[in-house]
């Protein structure tokens, strides 16, 4: 009985598997306590290729929450560092973004890693990655099942709020891994991502399978109990750690950089709503006791340009700086193209008239008289020979009425 109930939560979990890799994720969370990235990698497939020159297919599923350009990137680990092997065409939110990349790689890389980043005000930013470690490499321990390595913590450097590293060891060829996190006891994020790599990397010890959540804002001081699963071919792993926000109390410093006048708003919500615009540069202070979310939009552009504002979408903890910056691009022209026509005077047409009617009258002259000659040649001949057949045609019966009156004696 033991044994029924065992196999039948295996082929439970790999349906559970199969099912949850191939269906779209969808983000939960509560506004209240959490605040999300720009955009989420879900789907990440990796397939290596067996030609003579070595190169990574991938399939890449982003949900993006904020408008705007996004690009893949993926780097290769080599002795001498990190080198970026190819990045995908630019793709815009909000909504689910398809990336297909097809990369190139040379011999000897040892980890790889996809990158995510956004387009804001002409630069990339990084939101978050996805990679793996030891490949390459030969492993001389033995096969081992996927197993939850460590969850680690990490403040984001460029977006601010917080990166939940999760890393597996001994992955499989297929894993689902999903973050949750509570507050007294209740959800209050939940997450999923699929990860496929090529199965020469499956289960070896030596390979580590880095996925990255966030970065994301925990608004409101408290403990929070951040919880990590594992699912992979029917084996299920989970692991949890806790996280201590303190309770803040302060100012939230908010500016915004608009060198060519373009007319903008900003407006933000926390325990109240509000609302500042302009049409200028602007600096203020909101004060707060947990994170507050802001959204930005450009309402007009100033003469020959159109603008964006980066970041449209933006969550500050008390003390935090945040700066909101306007950039502009000139209006490309309308290119006319005139197309002009050189005309020649009455007087040289004459002239020119006149000279070319010498030549052709003379020239033509010259052909009617050669073709009269030819033509009264031709036609003398079958005059000639129809008169030859009247006459043979008249002769010949005589002569033949002739012999036969000889013959028979008339």
């Amino acid at each position: 009985m033991k044994k029924i109930v065992h196999v039948a939560v295996i082929i439970l979990c790999l349906f559970l598997s199969i099912l949850v890799s191939t269906s779209s994720q969808e983000m939960n969370f509560d506004r209240e306590y959490v605040s999300l990235p720009p955009a989420e990698t879900s789907y990440l497939s990796i397939a290596t290729s067996d030609s003579f020159h070595p190169a990574l297919a991938s399939k890449v599923v982003v949900h993006s929450l904020e408008s705007g350009s996004y690009i893949a990137s993926l780097y290769a680990l080599y002795p001498s560092g990190w080198e970026e092997v190819c990045q995908s065409p630019p793709v815009y939110g909000p909504g689910k973004i398809d990336l297909s990349m097809s990369c190139g790689v040379r011999d000897g890389y040892q980890g790889i890693r996809y990158s995510l980043f956004t387009r804001r005000a002409g630069e990339n930013v990084w939101i978050q990655s996805i990679g793996v470690d030891g490949v390459g490499v030969y492993c001389l321990r033995a096969a081992a099942p996927p197993n939850i390595k460590e969850v680690t913590l990490e403040d984001h450097r460029d977006l601010g709020g917080m990166l939940v590293h999760v890393v597996l060891n001994s992955p499989g060829d297929d894993n689902h891994v999903s973050v949750r996190i509570y507050r007294d006891g209740q959800i209050v994020y939940e997450f999923a991502k699929t990860v496929s790599i090529p199965g020469e990397w499956a289960y070896s010890p030596c390979i580590d399978l880095y996925i990255d959540f966030g970065p994301l804002y925990l608004k409101r001081g408290g403990s929070y109990a951040i919880q990590v699963e594992m699912i992979s071919h029917g084996r299920m792993v989970s692991r949890s750690i806790t996280f201590e926000r303190p309770e803040a109390v302060g100012w939230i410093t908010v500016s915004v950089n608009n060198p060519y006048g373009a007319l903008w708003r900003v407006y933000w919500s926390d325990d109240t709503l509000g609302m500042r615009s302009g049409a200028g540069s602007d600096i203020w202070s909101i004060r707060a006791t947990s994170g507050v979310d802001f959204r930005a939009e450009i309402l007009g552009n100033p003469t020959g340009y159109i603008c964006s504002i980066y970041p449209s979408i933006a969550t500050a903890l008390p003390g935090d700086q945040l700066s909101f910056k306007i950039d502009c691009a000139p209006i490309p022209e309308k290119t006319v193209t005139y197309t002009t026509t050189t005309t020649r005077t009455e007087t040289q047409t004459v002239e020119r008239i006149v000279t070319a009617t010498t030549y052709v009258t003379k020239t033509i002259t010259e052909t009617v008289t050669a073709t009269i000659e030819k033509t009264t040649i031709a036609s003398t001949a079958p005059m000639i020979l129809s008169i030859a057949a009247i006459v043979i045609a008249i002769i010949v019966p005589i002569i033949f009425l002739m012999i036969l009156r000889k013959k028979t004696g008339h």
